[in-house]
């Protein structure tokens, strides 16, 4: 069990970063709703934009812990990389050369590793490729809010906050490979060059 919580923990950290983003998403597309008919404006405006700085507060630590995720484990994801995808070249050389009708056995045994190596790459693309996009998409729930309705001192703050979600942020393994869905395809890409390798050297 320590072992698979270990294995899994970046994963957990990426899931939970997403869902933090989420919640902040939509509580920047709240902003500027009046909810109480009896509240003043100099209240609501108040109000509205101490929601608005606190929102930021909370992004600040969620920046944090996403730049604490990618130095923990950016040599982690890196060596996953690779030794998952030689893994599966290697594994995927032996399926094939292996004749099934004989060892149904270990081709379902090598079949299932293959697939559980494709997991261990897929996973953290995927949950990170989320966590850049929703990322990228707090600027579009900022303007989905009530912000035209807002007075000038918070469209400034807005302004300035929005000027800084410009700066992207993709989480990278080894400060080489971004953790997202096209560096996926990139692994199996060169998986299956080594793969064809493999196959000419022994024909």
């Amino acid at each position: 069990h320590t072992l698979v919580l270990l294995e899994s923990f970046h994963i957990y950290s990426l899931v939970t970063i997403g869902g933090q983003l989420d919640i902040i998403s939509q509580r920047f597309r709240d902003i500027g709703r009046k909810y109480y008919s009896d509240e003043t404006d100099a209240i609501w405006e108040e109000k509205t934009n101490t929601i608005f700085l606190d929102n930021i507060k909370v992004f600040e630590v969620i920046s944090g812990l996403i730049d604490q995720i990618e130095s923990l484990f950016n040599i982690q994801f890196f060596y996953q990389f690779i030794c998952s995808a030689v893994i599966f070249c290697v594994t995927a050389f032996k399926i094939i050369t292996m004749n099934i009708t004989e060892d149904l056995v270990s081709f379902t045994f090598y079949l299932s590793f293959s697939a559980t190596m494709m997991n261990e790459i897929f996973l953290p693309c995927y949950f990170g490729n989320e966590v850049t996009l929703k990322r990228e998409q707090l600027s579009f729930a900022i303007y989905s809010s009530e912000w035209f309705n807002l007075p000038q001192p918070f469209k400034k703050n807005m302004i300035l906050f929005l000027e800084g979600l410009k700066r992207v942020r993709i989480l990278k393994s080894g400060k080489i490979f971004t953790l997202s869905l096209f560096s996926f395809l990139t692994v199996i890409n060169r998986s299956y060059s080594l793969f064809a390798v493999l196959r000419n050297f022994i024909k």
